[in-house]
């Protein structure tokens, strides 16, 4: 049975994937000669996968219950849902790029030969060297197994696991931020998010309007002064009151964004929603040609401002044409003689 719709949803998640796709447009020739582009991309990725991970919560809470399944189908529809695509789809990204490696043509822009069997770690590490951006599928089926399988008895331990690691990835900050720990350092620090989305349906949907704008302003400008004038700490107590604040923040950045989803009726939500509903797709396909491949060799030929334009829009588009071409085509498949 299919699932209905939530309209402030996916207007949430159109949001979303709009910032994902326009951090990712924002290569980095652009964010290395224009002051503006670098200090957009920081904002963006300030918060861009704590809302995403916060939006994955409460669409979670909205349509899961763990409780009346077995562990086994549970696992294995998350499995089915997101760990097969990051699989089939890290093989076709590096796979293909793999191939191309070892043409001569190639290999004069620079891309050496890969190895068949580095890539394949990368990938079970959730770092494929043409797949990166699919790191968040292999994280969030992590996140929300622990999730689900801990709260079958009890939120609060799913909730007080969430707040715990997120507590020891901050102490022991310096071997986190090494990259040796790949895919498990983000999911140490977005579990947090994903738990605060759970709780989003029951508590922050009530707040007011102008409460919820007055947040948006107060989380943009404090991220604002935060890039711009407030200095890395590596002192434990302050680092500690930072993070805290910074935790504050972007949920009240998020908190504001939902907000603006949850205006349903207008045409700007309407169009949010319609890309929404696609941002799976979108988020898959996007990468690495769409996005950063055409946002390069536009740059190389228009300039900065286009050649992110360019990356944008075809990251829109070609995603969602692909998607209704699979419904129609399933449509005449399924239609009867």
């Amino acid at each position: 049975m299919e699932k209905k719709r939530i309209e402030w949803l996916d207007a949430a998640k159109g949001i979303g994937i709009i910032l994902v796709v326009l951090g990712h447009a924002i290569i980095t020739p652009i964010r290395n000669t224009g002051s503006v582009s670098l200090f957009l991309f920081n904002i963006i990725y300030y918060f861009h996968m704590p809302f995403m991970i916060y939006l994955s919560g409460a669409a979670y809470e909205q349509f899961e219950s763990t409780k009346k399944q077995s562990l086994n189908t549970f696992v294995t529809k998350k499995f089915k849902r997101l760990m097969c695509p990051y699989i089939v789809w890290s093989i076709l990204n590096n796979g293909g790029m793999l191939l191309l490696s070892y043409a001569p043509f190639v290999q004069k822009l620079g891309l050496k030969p890969m190895s068949v069997v580095e890539e394949c770690l990368k990938i079970f590490k959730g770092y494929g060297t043409y797949s990166v951006h699919l790191w968040y599928l292999y994280a969030l089926f992590c996140i929300q197994v622990l999730s689900g399988v801990l709260s079958r008895n009890s939120r609060l331990l799913s909730t007080g696991g969430a707040v715990l690691v997120y507590i020891i990835r901050n102490i022991y900050r310096t071997a986190f931020n090494s990259g040796s720990l790949y895919v498990l350092k983000d999911i140490c620090s977005l579990w947090i998010w994903f738990e605060m989305g759970r709780l989003h349906m029951q508590a922050v949907r009530r707040m007011k309007t102008g409460h919820r704008t007055t947040m948006l302003v107060l989380g943009l400008t404090y991220v604002t002064v935060d890039l711009l004038f407030i200095p890395t700490v590596e002192h434990n107590v302050l680092f500690g009151a930072h993070a805290l604040i910074k935790v504050l923040m972007i949920w009240s950045i998020i908190i504001g964004l939902t907000g603006i989803s949850e205006r349903c009726g207008t045409w700007w939500n309407k169009v949010l929603a319609f890309i929404g509903c696609r941002s799976f797709d979108i988020y898959i396909l996007h990468q690495p040609v769409l996005c950063v491949g055409l946002s390069t060799i536009a740059y190389r030929i228009t300039g900065e401002k286009i050649s992110v334009i360019v990356g944008v829009v075809a990251s829109l588009i070609v995603p969602t044409c692909l998607h209704y071409g699979k419904c129609v085509f399933q449509s005449k498949r399924t239609k009867p003689v």
